[in-house]
């Protein structure tokens, strides 16, 4: 349990935008999924979006925390 919440209730969204590489396979991403798979209990999600900070505030509406983190952009 973590944030006093039940572990069913954690999703980590990896976002990435079509022209990137696939969704998982960027370094910052590998560390951090080394992190996610000790955690068996978190969903993961990808997605592929031009609009990250739309799909980011729709999914927020079904969130009650949201931690966000992102790579430094080209």
């Amino acid at each position: 349990m973590w944030l006093g919440l039940r572990p069913a209730e954690i999703t980590a969204l990896h976002l990435r935008k079509p022209d990137e590489p696939e969704v998982g396979g960027d370094a910052p991403f590998k560390g951090l999924d080394r992190v996610l798979k000790q955690m068996p209990d978190v969903q993961k999600q990808f997605a592929v979006t031009n609009d990250a900070a739309g799909l980011i505030l729709e999914n927020a509406k079904k969130t009650d925390i949201i931690i966000l983190g992102t790579t430094s952009q080209a």
